[in-house]
Parts: structure tokens; C-alpha cells; sequence
């Protein structure tokens, strides 16, 4: 298929750009096509008409959904960017007036080292729009390729994709607000009521863009992004004033269904910025403060389903179906405490919430009463350091009684029963230890 389309477009006579978005055009035109006619299974007109208009609207609303796993990708290099913001504050005050080749370049490493510990990614907030680009220009040549097709004086092809002489001369005879589908505001065919009907369309993508940057955008940046000197998020923000912009200039220049496609998707960003900022908030970010009591209350929530959760497993735990010993049984505690801690983590930054501690990793039981960890106190970063160092203690343990777990030795235990023995006696020694040490700074304190 991919072949015929290109050969499709290097036999034809067309501009060379013409032949570049070919095979963009072509897929174009058969979407367009398939929702033309499937909304003519529900009974809308499938000649001249408001067909053509909702086909337009459509193609804009199937390109969004294919966009929605880059968006949330980039989401997240955004949720990232605003994690690494601080230890990149850092280093740009670090080379601050540094301007030598060397330090340029371990400026360069340690910012790409610190984009790579959080994932951060400036590509990511780009890819919706480099992937909409070809779109865009595919379709506007569509558009304008229709009447040639339509009257059939379209060098070397009868027909673009889907879009046969029938079709073209449909869409091309269609209006919106009584202007066809294919005209601009300057060009042949234009009057008044023309531009008129596109000034208005030009209007509203300026101020819908405007309001989606100072109003969606920048109230769901935080201080670090929008305070921030680096170079990367000055371009970002930039840019959001910059598309503005680029839809005064170009708006009307291009075809009426062109504009249907911006003003739909311009449509959609909007209520999928706010769905955002609702839901999902930036941490630190004026969004995030104004929804920030409603979050707490749905982190409450959370938390409680997630310590009756935590319980649960204890008493799994403690019941030791696995027949772990005693330091087994310790490690796997630790372990259960420090996953509801991510857990916690990782909900409090989707809510946008700021953060904080949240339990000692070591608490007795399941429920840790709400109680906050005071600055000073070990984080759970250290508990999983000791975890990772226990539990690899207690690999080589088993894999040196494994070799022969059935020998029974001089004292009559096996050497299983002997290592749990031994580890039962470290317990005791050090629980003795802990016991002595509390008991002397009790006698102090009186």
C-alpha cells in the first residue's frame, strides 16, 4: 500500500511538497471519507452539507485520541522537570558567570545526569506538536488540491486517497456559516461575509490559545518553572506565547476547514488542560493550591484504604505462613512499610500535593496513627539501603545451607535449624543491647 502511494505520487505531476505529504494526504483523505460515510448510517446527508463539516471535526477528534499517549507522556516529563527543577537551580548557580569551554561542558553533563535520575525530558512536551505538523500541512494541501480534483485537472491523479471527483466536489460546495469549506479570507471567492466568518474563527484560536496559556498552562506551572533561569524552560514557556501568534499570522491565509480542524482541537486542549488541573495538579503550582484542600481529602481517603491495606499484610506477616525466621520476618515488615510509603508518594505527587513525611518504616503495626516523621529522623531511602542489606545477608545465609539441608550435625540440629538458631541469638543479643542503651539514657535523663 505504502508503495502505491508513492509511486502514486512520483508518476504524478505535482509540486514537490505536493509528493512529500502524499502519503500523508492520501490517509487523510480516507479518514475523512470513512466518517463521511459512517455518519451517513445515522442520517446525515452524504452529498453537499454539514457532512463534510462534522468529517472535518472528526479527522480532529480521531488525530486528539491518537495523541493521548503523548500527551500523558508528556505529562510526565513535566511532573519530572518540576522534580529535577531544584538540583538544576543548583547547578546553574554553580557555573553562574562560568563561560570557559570545560566548565560549559560538565555544566552540560551534570544537567544531562540529572535529567536522566528523573526521567525529565524537554523531546516530550514537543512530540504532540512535531507529530500534528504533517497533519496539518497534509491537510491544508488536501483542502486545496479539492477543486482540481473536483473539475479532474489534478496533474496525474483523478482522486487523493478516499477523496474521489465526487467526493471533492461535495466538500468543495459544502459551507460553514455560508462559506465553502475551501476558501480563504484573500483569496478567489472571498467577500466580506467571508472574512467576516474567518476573522471571527482567527479571533477566537488567538484568544483561546491565550487563555489556555495564562489561564490553564502557566497556573499549573510551579514557582521553580516559572522563576526558573534555565535555558530549556524559558524555551517551553516561550513557546506557549508564541502559537498566538503563529494563528493571527497564518489564520487567514489558510482554507475555512482548516480552521474548523484548529478551533476543534483548540477545543479539545482546553478541556483537556482543565481536566488536568482538576484532577491531576502540578505540585507547587497555583493550581495545585487551589484544589490543594479538596486533594488533601482525597489523599485522607486513600491513605486510610491504603493502612488498612498495610495491616492486613502484617498480620499475613506476623502469622509467617512462609516459616521465615525471626530477621526474615523483620526484612519483610520493613519491606511492606516502606511499598505503603511509595504508595503514599506516588499518590501525593499525582494530587499535586506537596511533600511530606509520612511514618517511620520501623513503626509497630500496621496503622502509623497519621504521625509525621520530624526533620532529623531516618527516611525511608536509609530503611530501603538496610532492607537491600538484609535481605542480601539473608541470600548467602540460605545458599550456604542449601547445599545440605538434611545433615544432621554433632549438636543434632541441620544446619537450617542451626542458622535459625544463630539468628534467633543475634535478635536476643541485640535486642538486649537496645534494652541496656535505652535503660542508660533513662538513668541520665533523671
Amino acid at each position: 500500500m505504502l508503495l502505491t502511494m508513492l509511486k502514486t505520487a512520483a508518476e504524478g505531476d505535482l509540486a514537490l511538497y505536493d509528493k512529500v505529504l502524499w502519503p500523508f494526504m492520501w490517509i487523510i483523505g480516507w479518514i475523512m471519507r470513512g466518517i463521511h460515510e459512517l455518519l451517513g448510517l445515522v442520517g446525515v446527508s452524504q452529498g453537499v452539507g454539514i457532512g463534510w463539516v462534522l468529517a472535518i471535526i472528526g479527522l480532529t477528534v480521531f488525530v486528539r485520541l491518537l495523541l493521548v499517549p503523548l500527551f500523558v507522556k508528556q505529562i510526565k516529563a513535566s511532573r519530572a522537570m518540576t522534580l529535577a527543577q531544584p538540583e538544576m537551580t543548583e547547578i546553574q548557580k554553580k557555573y553562574k558567570g562560568k563561560r570557559d569551554q570545560d566548565s560549559l561542558m560538565r555544566m552540560q553533563e551534570e544537567t544531562k545526569a540529572v535529567q536522566k535520575k528523573y526521567g525529565a525530558s524537554m523531546s516530550a512536551s514537543c512530540l504532540p506538536v512535531l507529530f500534528q505538523m504533517p497533519i496539518f500541512l497534509a491537510l491544508y494541501r488536501l483542502l486545496y488540491n479539492m477543486k482540481p480534483v473536483a473539475d479532474g485537472t489534478l496533474p496525474g491523479n483523478d482522486a487523493i486517497g478516499g477523496m474521489g471527483q465526487v467526493q471533492a466536489q461535495n466538500l468543495w460546495e459544502s459551507t460553514f456559516f455560508g462559506q465553502s469549506l475551501g476558501l480563504t479570507m484573500f483569496g478567489p471567492g472571498s467577500d466580506m461575509s467571508t472574512k467576516i466568518v474567518i476573522g471571527i474563527m482567527v479571533a477566537y484560536l488567538v484568544l483561546s490559545m491565550l487563555f489556555q496559556t495564562m489561564f490553564l498552562t502557566m497556573k499549573n506551572m510551579s514557582y521553580e518553572q516559572l522563576h526558573s533561569d534555565n535555558p530549556m524552560v524559558k524555551s517551553t514557556k516561550s513557546m506557549l506565547y508564541f502559537m498566538p501568534l503563529v494563528y493571527l499570522f497564518t489564520g487567514p491565509v489558510v482554507q475555512v476547514g482548516l480552521l474548523i480542524y484548529w478551533v476543534t482541537s483548540n477545543t479539545w486542549m482546553i478541556a483537556q488542560q482543565f481536566f488536568i488541573i482538576r484532577s491531576y495538579p502540578t505540585r507547587g503550582s497555583d493550581a495545585a493550591k487551589w484544589r490543594e484542600l479538596a486533594h488533601e481529602k482525597k489523599f485522607e481517603a486513600y491513605r486510610a484504604k491504603e493502612e488498612a491495606r498495610l495491616a492486613s499484610e502484617i498480620e499475613k506477616i506476623n502469622l509467617n505462613e512462609e516459616g521465615l525466621n525471626q530477621k526474615g520476618v523483620q526484612v519483610a515488615l520493613r519491606q511492606a512499610r516502606l511499598n505503603h510509603i511509595h504508595r503514599l508518594e506516588k499518590r501525593r505527587m499525582e494530587l499535586g500535593l506537596d511533600e511530606i513525611n509520612l511514618g517511620n518504616v520501623d513503626a509497630v503495626g500496621g496503622n502509623t496513627g497519621g504521625q509525621r516523621m520530624q526533620p532529623g529522623q531516618k527516611g525511608w531511602e536509609e530503611y530501603r539501603a538496610q532492607f537491600e542489606k538484609d535481605l542480601a545477608e539473608e541470600k548467602a545465609k540460605n545458599a550456604a545451607v542449601v547445599e545440605d539441608n538434611e545433615t544432621v550435625g554433632k549438636d543434632g540440629l541441620t544446619p537450617a535449624q542451626r542458622a535459625a538458631k544463630q539468628a534467633e541469638r543475634r535478635a536476643a543479643e541485640r535486642k538486649a543491647r537496645q534494652n541496656k542503651s535505652k535503660k542508660k539514657k533513662n538513668n541520665k535523663n533523671r
